[in-house]
């Protein structure tokens, strides 16, 4: 017999997300100053529009007022403030300048500090980033230090006379990145965050996989923006918004493991999940159409790791594993070939490429092993020092460019002990995703964003052993974002009693 209170307690709630014991008590943002500013907002912009702007001027006036409202809501959630970075920076190459002193990402990454400090004045509580933000600290420290000190030569690509903006290559670089790593650990894994970020993420890979294919299979003028069609300078490869091969790849594969774990989240509504289903394969398959080999070893290996550690939801990643096979084995003939174009991965002079740099690098290393040869200065030490990594291998491979291997860039130009501060980062990292990884073991839900994380972090060490990811913007941002909300979720995942930590674990390195 059923108690008078659980009659009439109506049908259980519908499944969804569990709730975070850690954010009980948390001070949260007020919405109420907000709100009203954003009401004020509106009734001005109404009141410009019909009475006092000039109609040439109404539709100025609109957008600047949404851009204000956009602005007033961001400093209320730096969930939302991120957000908006990460959209700004993929969209960095199709928004034009306009009137704004720099690009939108830029500004949006002030956005994102605003929001903090904000968060920080109203007393909400944040998750601790451990000994890892006096490591990033003094690794920004360093390379600022690099930046500002004389060198033997000029931040300059003398082959072609392209000059780095010693500035902006830092702050994009190392410097955005590596704070977006410590605000998802402190801040983006409590309220909503993570779910603004899996929002987010499918958003930028789904469009990502969209004009791929378009470029392929579609009509161009269904394409924005419009050099996302075609480059003359990679060929019959998919680049995307970001106009690049190597960069758009890593957008696919993180957009392609968050996809399958929406997917198999029971919680959520099943046209959401089977539409996750779909970005999914449509990701996998634009990242054939890269023809870049770093992308395909990155998906490969998240795939194989998928098969292995994803208990529960695997079947994404067999199904994905089965058809990569099996379309590998039908065109053998082409992946054979050296023409890109056609999805050849023959080719061996990318391969002579990157050999004669990294003896470059190990050459560059050697010579100034203490201080480097000066942050973004690699591209004239390749051009004036330019190594043969063997006789077999053409001296010109390779020459005048930048460095194509994250560490041997970070050690030429900001010396072993450069490397050795941006090396403990990364390891550091890693050991948090997998203590993480431990942690949620018994959680589905949180143990699959840990997951996904660590297997966007692995794709993105991958494509750190063939290029220089600093040149890179949305790619970093979107992997550390996503690696440090998970890493603050897992940390404060309350463990059962059956399932003790050990004292290395409960610490954040």
């Amino acid at each position: 017999m059923t108690s008078t209170a659980e009659s009439t307690a109506g049908p259980p709630p519908p499944p969804g997300p569990p709730a975070d014991p850690a954010s009980a008590g948390e001070v949260a943002p007020s919405s109420t100053v907000p709100g009203l500013v954003v009401l004020a907002v509106v009734g001005l912009v109404v009141a410009g529009v019909i009475v006092v702007a000039p109609a040439q001027y109404g539709l100025l006036v609109l957008m600047a007022a949404i851009a204000l409202v956009a602005v007033v809501l961001g400093l209320a959630s730096p969930a939302l403030a991120a957000a908006y970075l990460l959209v700004s920076a993929f969209l960095r190459q199709a928004l034009p300048t306009g009137p704004l002193p720099t690009d939108a990402f830029v500004l949006a990454f002030g956005g994102l500090l605003a929001a903090l400090l904000v968060r920080r004045v109203q007393g909400a509580r944040s998750v601790p980033v451990g000994r890892l933000g006096y490591v990033v600290a003094a690794y920004v420290a360093w390379t600022l230090f690099s930046a500002v000190s004389a060198h033997t030569y000029d931040a300059v690509f003398p082959s072609d006379g392209t000059e780095i903006d010693l500035l902006r290559f830092v702050l994009v670089g190392t410097v955005m990145p590596l704070v977006v790593l410590l605000v998802g650990i402190a801040v983006l894994s409590r309220s909503g965050g993570v779910e603004v970020l899996v929002r987010t993420t499918l958003l930028i890979g789904g469009y990502s996989a969209y004009v791929s294919i378009m470029q392929f299979h579609g009509p161009a003028a269904l394409v924005w923006p419009s050099y996302a069609a075609g480059s003359d300078v990679w060929v019959g490869r998919a680049i995307g918004v970001v106009n690049q091969p190597a960069a758009h790849g890593l957008l696919l594969v993180v957009g392609y493991v968050v996809a399958l774990m929406v997917a198999s989240e029971p919680w959520r509504a099943r046209t959401t999940r089977v539409g996750a289903a779909l970005l999914a394969l449509a990701c996998a398959y634009s990242v054939f159409l890269t023809y870049t080999r770093a992308v395909y070893v990155a998906l490969a290996l998240v795939v194989v790791l998928g098969v292995w550690l994803a208990r529960g939801w695997r079947t994404g990643f067999v199904l994905t594993g089965l058809v990569g096979v099996a379309g590998a084995a039908a065109n053998f003939a082409s992946l054979a070939t050296t023409s890109r174009e056609t999805g050849g991965i023959g080719s061996t002079n990318e391969i002579d490429d990157r050999l004669n740099i990294n003896a470059t690098g190990v050459w560059a290393t050697l010579r100034e092993p203490v201080t480097g040869w000066g942050v973004g200065r690699f591209g004239a030490v390749n051009t004036y020092h330019h190594q043969q990594f063997s006789p077999e291998i053409p001296w010109e491979r390779g020459y005048a460019i930048a460095a194509h291997n994250d560490l041997l860039a970070v050690s030429s130009e900001l010396g072993l002990v450069g490397a050795a501060l941006w090396l403990t980062i990364v390891v550091v990292v890693a050991v948090r995703l997998v203590r993480g990884l431990r942690r949620t073991s018994g959680d589905p839900t949180r143990g699959r964003l840990v997951l996904v994380a660590l297997l966007a972090y692995v794709s993105w060490i991958v494509s750190g052993l063939l290029v220089d990811q600093r040149f890179f913007d949305v790619s970093n941002l979107l992997v550390m974002a996503l690696v440090g909300a998970a890493i603050g979720v897992a940390e404060r995942t309350v463990v059962p009693r059956s399932h003790p930590v050990r004292g290395d674990e409960a610490v954040p390195a």
